[in-house]
């Protein structure tokens, strides 16, 4: 060995690979003593330098096809996994030299040679693969008499690692969402001829990365091309209980349905905490496997899917990936929604009205809705204002029964200004401009617009109406600065900036204002809602049932955007909150189970809050940020052109919890997408004491 190899072999642990102290042997972080050389006799010891940069660890692993090692590659510094095809029965190691292959005998020589190139094959076609969800292969080569492939090392536990500390078995859902992307990777991987014939819990690495909680299908060493007859004589790995009829035989043919088989048993594994019995007690002894009923479990569907892919004789078992999927996910599909399906020609719809000229466009409109409004039920607010529109093109004035069903009268506000200076909207002020001169000339109108305005001491003694933020404020609104301010003023409509976040998406020039707009003012404190959406994300990265209590959207709100937006001392200023989860909060139209309360400093509104604070659909529309939009918020109108305004998370469920509520680009509620999508912005909430916020 060379004294460059010598180097490495004297300062890397053979256990973990971390760099030793100079001239020590036993490393400190994994206790692994590279003094003893603890390899068996049948292996490669440590410290063998392969095709010059790939020095050899521990053994990870073996089996019927080769010899698994943990290895570090010299050049880059990682650590990588690295396989040896070694056949057991086909050939041994050289007594004079451990670090060479020979044939165990004669006969044997052409069958090793042909399973070697065969070896290398499918290490070729696997390094085509660049997936998530198969061991990335980075390299392969002869040596030695053998051959080697080389594939990142997978460092996380294994499935059978976490049935175990799950307490033996997993949430059904969670082993389906976990299953649904490995099972079109192996879809492509048998497109290519490539069949696996070891999966099990123990060849399944559960990862956890910036992609989320998923599986990594380790250890091709038993990988075998479905195509290759030569090599069949070498057929000889099998896993009690998770290997098909057919790999107990040399004679038999394998394919497909083969990885099927052991797919299926390894989620019946998961979900059941047991795998089925052996193949050869079920077809020798008779030995049935237990029903779902037997472990708890009710789910036919789910049950057939899988006792069809566990079926022994290989013509009557699923026969692909592909069919598998259809049977396992076809019963998991959401179910349908018309809202989803009809949105296209809802927005159609809306564009008619909003482009309408003539008596003829509206009456088009008129039909449009009425064929909505059964989906839509906002669809009968704008199916009146077409109807509305044609009597004034045609002159033609409402009846009193159509006054009295339409006419609405809007509930005076209270305004729970905090004896505080307010600092009013602009067009707010403008609006009042005339009647408040009206004012000065006749004593009666003024009390009249007194009380219009929320002043009314009525109003003060009731304490019972929410103050309404009836539109969104203008850009030329005044700005109260918090902390910084001497006044702590705020009163409902006021546009207030605090905190700091990217929106113009030019990281040069640092972080923007926040401008914020008060909702509620109640004694000392205020809730204050994002006048922007100021991200774009998904309710929760996974499509799972989930609760706001467990989603991901509210784990980023109270910590990397909390982090992220405000300083220590803004933080001290926002209040956390027992934010209200029950039924009474969420969708009326499906009454979804929010789950439990939770106490959050930073929250999005709930459905019903969302209702009762926007007094209109015009008021509810948001534009999200430069910010946001590079991130992916999509902004779109009927015709799917940008229209500026974007749809933002609500805390409430749809008509599930695969489902979160939404306000929609035009402002409209009785709305849900699927959780997962990470188009829609983020408008946070939270309730602040203004006083603490100045310094």
């Amino acid at each position: 060995m060379d004294n460059e190899s010598r180097s490495i072999e004297l300062n890397t642990c053979y256990g973990c690979m971390r760099r030793l102290p100079e001239w020590e042997s036993i490393c400190p972080s994994c206790g692994y003593d590279n003094s003893r050389r603890q390899n068996p006799g049948n292996a490669l010891p440590e410290g063998t330098v392969l095709n010059g940069k790939y020095l050899i660890g521990k053994v990870l692993g073996s089996g019927g096809f080769g010899i698994t090692y943990l290895g570090y590659e010299v050049n880059l510094e990682i650590p990588v996994a690295i396989k040896e095809y070694f056949p057991v029965g086909f050939c041994s190691r050289s007594s004079q030299s451990y670090d060479v292959i020979t044939a165990a005998s004669a006969e044997n020589s052409p069958a090793f040679s042909k399973g070697c190139d065969a070896f290398l094959d499918e290490a070729r076609t696997l390094a085509r693969f660049n997936s998530l969800y198969i061991v990335h292969v980075r390299e392969f080569f002869k040596e030695h008499g053998t051959a080697y492939i080389v594939m990142d090392y997978v460092n996380g536990k294994t499935l059978q690692g976490e049935i175990k500390a799950c307490g033996g078995r997993l949430e059904t859902v969670r082993v389906l969402q976990l299953m649904k992307p490995l099972i079109s990777q192996l879809d492509e991987l048998h497109g290519q001829n490539i069949i696996h014939r070891d999966i099990k819990p123990a060849n399944l690495m559960l990862v956890h990365d910036r992609n989320g909680e998923h599986l990594v299908l380790l250890d091709f060493g038993a990988a075998r091309s479905c195509v290759s007859n030569e090599t069949k004589t070498l057929t000889g790995v099998v896993s009690a209980g998770y290997s098909p009829p057919e790999q107990y035989s040399h004679r038999s043919r394998q394919g497909p349905y083969t990885d099927v088989y052991a797919l299926c048993a390894t989620i019946y594994r998961a979900i059941t905490g047991a795998a089925p019995p052996d193949a050869t007690e079920r077809s020798v002894d008779g030995i049935p496997i237990p029903p779902f009923s037997a472990y708890g479990l009710n789910d036919p569907p789910l049950e057939r899917a899988l006792l069809h892919g566990l079926a022994l004789q290989r013509e009557a078992r699923t026969q692909s990936m592909k069919q598998l999927s259809d049977e396992l996910y076809q019963e998991q599909k959401p179910k349908r929604d018309p809202r989803r399906e009809r949105e296209q020609d809802y927005r159609r719809a809306c564009d008619i009205q909003r482009t309408a000229v003539t008596e003829e466009d509206y009456r088009k409109a008129i039909r449009e809705f009425k064929k909505l409004s059964s989906v839509f039920p906002e669809a009968a607010d704008r199916l009146r204002e077409c109807e509305d529109a044609v009597r004034r093109l045609r002159r033609e004035p409402r009846s009193d029964s159509e006054k009295h069903k339409t006419k609405r009268k809007k509930p005076a506000q209270k305004d729970h200004n905090m004896n505080l200076t307010p600092v009013r909207n602009k067009k707010a002020g403008e609006k009042w401009l005339i009647p408040v001169i009206a004012a000065a000339l006749v004593t009666a109108v003024l009390a009249i617009v007194i009380v219009s305005i929320g002043l009314d001491s009525g109003d003060e003694k009731s304490g019972t109406l929410k103050p309404d933020a009836t539109s969104e404020p203008s850009s030329d609104s005044s700005l109260t600065s918090w902390p910084g301010s001497e006044t702590t003023s705020c009163s409902v409509g006021d546009l207030v900036t605090f905190g700091r976040y990217e929106q113009d998406n030019n990281l040069s020039n640092g972080k923007e204002e926040i401008e914020w707009i008060v909702l509620d003012v109640q004694d000392n404190k205020a809730l204050l809602i994002s006048r922007y959406g100021l991200d774009a994300k998904a309710y929760n990265t996974i499509y799972l049932p989930v609760t706001w209590e467990n989603c991901t959207l509210r784990n980023w709100l109270n910590s990397t955007f909390l982090d992220t937006a405000f300083s220590a001392d803004e933080q001290k200023a926002i209040m956390t909150t027992v934010v209200d989860n029950s039924k009474k909060q969420g969708n009326s139209r499906w009454d979804t189970d929010g789950g439990n309360d939770t106490r959050d400093q930073i929250f999005l509104l709930s459905y019903n809050e969302a209702k009762m604070y926007f007094g209109s659909n015009e008021s509810r529309k948001c534009k999200p940020t430069e910010y946001a939009l590079a991130n992916g918020a999509y902004v779109y109108d009927g015709k799917g052109q940008a229209n500026g305004y974007g749809a933002w998370w609500l805390r409430s469920f749809g008509s599930s919890q695969f489902y979160a509520a939404l306000v929609s680009s035009v402002g409209g509620l009785n709305y849900c997408l699927s959780v997962n999508l990470a188009d829609y912005v983020v408008r946070p909430a939270f309730w602040m004491n203004p006083e603490s916020a100045v310094s």
